[in-house]
């Protein structure tokens, strides 16, 4: 899986508070808006998968809550710290999409500053396997 359609890169290892990631992609948000996009690639027929979005409820980390609800049709999991998966179960590759887009408004305006939220997607191989990626981004609001 890799993310795509990010606005900037940006390397925010001198800027705490948060963990030393380096460069990361970053999307730029108005008032908590997000659009994150990613595309799966290399499955083969009838391997399983499903894409999460995460870490948009993390507490006090960087400067504030970054609470989140979508006006999209992924549904959230988890509480309290909820993310948000297409779909609930799982796509079947060869018959599923490819590309993934999450789209949200946050349900008040965040603290400005950088939030470092997940793409990832996992399934399993049609021969036992259990494959699995992530990718960390930034939102910058």
């Amino acid at each position: 899986m890799v993310v795509t359609h990010h606005d900037f890169l940006a390397d925010r290892t001198r800027v705490p508070p948060g963990p030393d990631r380096g460069t990361l992609k970053v999307f730029y948000g108005f008032a908590g808006a997000l659009t994150a996009q990613a595309q799966i690639a290399g499955l083969v027929l009838d391997d399983t998968y499903a894409v999460e979005l995460t870490r948009l409820r993390i507490g006090r980390r960087l400067n504030g809550t970054l609470a989140y609800f979508p006006d999209c049709s992924w549904p959230e999991v988890g509480r309290p710290a909820g993310y948000y998966t297409d779909p609930v179960i799982s796509y079947v590759w060869g018959a599923g999409p490819t590309a993934f887009t999450f789209t949200s408004k946050s349900s008040r305006t965040p603290p400005a500053t950088y939030y470092d939220l997940v793409l990832a997607v996992g399934g399993k191989f049609a021969d036992d396997g259990s494959p699995s990626s992530e990718e960390h981004f930034y939102l910058q609001v």
